[in-house]
């Protein structure tokens, strides 16, 4: 005779009505294996890394004529957006910390459309490191991280 097992788990949404527009919109899988998703709506920054992992030096024979002891092979550069969350209470600050070690961390490339031509994704990572995770009173906090989005490879000519 088959058994048939039924299997619940606990789902917590909070739901805030916000304007999508400026938005960054994560999912990542959890500590548990689930999906996880968060709107990060205020307090985002962005910026650059570069890098330049192909130098060389070509040999001078008139330094008076050189114009550059070194040439770039190729440059990398590594868009960023500096993210934090405020105000988390306990649960959401737990969700937080499973996103910083997730393996795999996605942004939502269309906040403002996605209900209408399906939600797009893309890879990001979370740069390794510390982070800055602070009490803003005795039961919310804090955090600031940031996400590194897809890299660009650049070749000299």
């Amino acid at each position: 005779m088959p058994t048939t097992q039924i299997f619940t788990n606990k789902l917590e949404v909070k739901v805030d009505n916000c304007n999508r527009s400026g938005s960054i919109y994560l999912k990542w899988i959890g500590t548990k294996g689930g999906w996880n998703y968060f709107l990060f709506k205020h307090n985002k920054i962005e910026g650059l890394t570069t890098t330049a992992p192909g130098i060389f030096s070509p040999t001078t024979d008139d330094l008076a004529l050189a114009d550059s002891d070194t040439r770039f092979i190729t440059k990398t550069a590594v868009p960023e957006i500096m993210l934090s969350a405020e105000n988390l209470d306990a649960g959401d600050l737990t969700g937080i910390k499973s996103l910083l070690w997730s393996p795999q961390v996605f942004r939502l490339l269309n906040p403002e459309d996605w209900d209408l031509n399906g939600a797009q994704w893309q890879t990001v990572k979370v740069q390794p490191g510390k982070f800055t995770i602070t009490q803003t009173n005795a039961s919310l906090s804090r955090v600031e991280f940031v996400l590194q989005l897809v890299q660009i490879n650049i070749l000299s000519q």
